[in-house]
């Protein structure tokens, strides 16, 4: 019947999305899966107590998934459990599951009693491990950033900070935290922002740019800079920022300039 087909359309579709389906009954302390779920929960029966499901949660997330239900099963909230955990299955391996669950209620009970958690789970362990992945690899990028001989900055199109290594942000006394998110004239001061504006405009117009600048330093005092911006284009091909490589050159600065002063000296006492 028409039932038979509106169920046979939801198997199906929670098949295809690998989304498992289990319910609790908190009268009995049992618990029911189908076969989805008994794949993702690595089950060989689909029956087993709720204890027995308990213990699958990886002991560090238990209070978050305890405090999860205990919301849905509060009858003044009734809150959709919603939360992405860890399990441990009986063949050692360690999953992450997304699950989401909700309470029926007796209503006939004073007050209202929850008498059945229903549940479905899904597998996102391979998201978490590339999530996992992406978080080191930026780590790494940012210890290789933070150590690198240049100072480098990241802008978009509104001349707002989207990244400053340490070395950058250690220039204005800051840490990279203080820095992302400002405006390039709020952190380089008006006389230094009027200088870099038209190399800005380069950079936004799609040009690569290099110039000198001298910046003022909390820490150092004024510290004369190379600077070369190379735009950042969106998959368009459109300017949206721009990436800043900045190389401290003060002390090439004042050797070039002693050794201007030992030629003057040199050619004075020569024509004298």
């Amino acid at each position: 019947g028409a039932l038979k087909d509106s169920e046979r359309r939801l198997r199906l579709a929670l098949d295809i999305a690998a989304i498992g389906h289990h319910e609790a009954d908190l009268a009995t302390g049992t618990a029911a899966f189908d076969e989805q779920a008994m794949a993702i929960l690595g089950l060989t029966t689909n029956a087993l107590s709720v204890e027995d499901l308990w213990k699958l949660a990886h002991p560090d997330d238990r209070a978050a998934i305890g405090a999860a239900a205990a919301l849905a099963l509060d009858p003044a909230v009734r809150r959709t459990a919603a939360i992405e955990h860890r399990i441990i299955r009986r063949d050692g391996e360690l999953r992450w599951i997304h699950w989401r669950a909700r309470a029926d209620f007796d209503e006939t009970a004073v007050p209202p009693r929850p008498v059945r958690l229903v549940s479905v789970v899904m597998d996102v362990t391979e998201r978490k491990r590339a999530e996992q992945a992406l978080a080191e690899s930026k780590q790494q990028l940012q210890f290789v950033a933070d150590h690198a001989p240049v100072l480098l900055a990241q802008c978009d199109a509104q001349l707002r900070y989207k990244f400053v290594n340490q070395p950058y942000a250690e220039l204005f006394g800051c840490r990279p935290a203080e820095i992302v998110g400002r405006h390039t004239r709020e952190v380089l001061g008006e006389q230094a922002y009027a200088h870099a504006a038209p190399y800005i405009e380069e950079a936004l117009a799609g040009k690569r740019t290099e110039y000198e600048l001298e910046l003022p330093s909390t820490l150092r005092g004024p510290r004369a800079v190379r600077v070369a911006y190379a735009p950042e284009f969106d998959t368009s091909g459109r300017a949206v920022g721009w990436v800043a490589a900045i190389l401290d050159i003060t002390e090439r600065k004042q050797a070039e300039a002693k050794l201007a002063q030992l030629a003057a000296i040199v050619e004075s006492s020569d024509d004298a």
